[in-house]
């Protein structure tokens, strides 16, 4: 599965699984250098606002992913 930040956030979300949603790196802010897994377990919040404000598709995308997969659980 190959994912790019250039690709269109409808396209990165219909191909977007769990497993790569949770691998992908933070690469600004306060949460540089975290996966968006690791967010999820130490600040989910944190997942929520990338979600929203993220300009990089592919975290957009992936922040996503996670919450919709987290609501889909509950």
């Amino acid at each position: 599965l190959v994912l790019t930040a250039e690709m269109p956030f409808e396209e990165l979300l219909d191909k977007m699984t769990v497993e790569y949603a949770k691998e992908i790196v933070i690469d600004y802010g306060i949460d540089r250098g975290k996966t968006l897994g690791k967010l999820a377990l130490e600040r989910p919040q944190g997942v929520e606002y990338h979600a929203s404000k993220a300009k990089n598709n592919l975290i957009r995308a992936g922040a996503q992913h996670l919450l919709d997969q987290a609501k889909k659980s509950a």
